[in-house]
């Protein structure tokens, strides 16, 4: 489903924050993945999805500009925030503000047999 909206996938992304990453943060980091533009806005633990970067009072610190496809790989945990900067030709700010938020990563619920 990422792939088919990934705005809805951006706003998911908002519930990752660091709160402790994110105290006394701020900025705006926009997402143009395939053209689509939507945005998170950081700001004191806090992270509000923005529909429409380019209406928003604030405009974007940073921008991470992907594919649909690699933007998926981060969001499911099979690629890496800072693989996802390198890829996106992203800058440093861009890959401060994603790095406030905790990378998706699939925990068994219970320990393989025989351990």
């Amino acid at each position: 489903w990422v792939t088919a909206n990934p705005a809805r996938a951006v706003d998911h992304l908002r519930t990752r924050l660091n709160p402790e990453r994110a105290a006394n943060q701020e900025g705006v980091l926009e997402f143009d993945i395939g053209n689509q533009r939507v945005a998170l806005h950081v700001r004191n633990s806090t992270a509000e999805f923005v529909a429409n970067p380019g209406k928003h009072y604030r405009k974007p610190d940073a921008v991470i500009r992907t594919t649909a496809d690699d933007f998926a790989r981060y969001f499911r945990g099979e690629s890496s925030a800072a693989e996802l900067i390198k890829s996106a030709g992203a800058d440093a700010r861009a890959a401060t503000l994603l790095g406030l938020f905790d990378e998706y990563r699939q925990r068994p619920m219970y320990a393989a047999s025989g351990e």
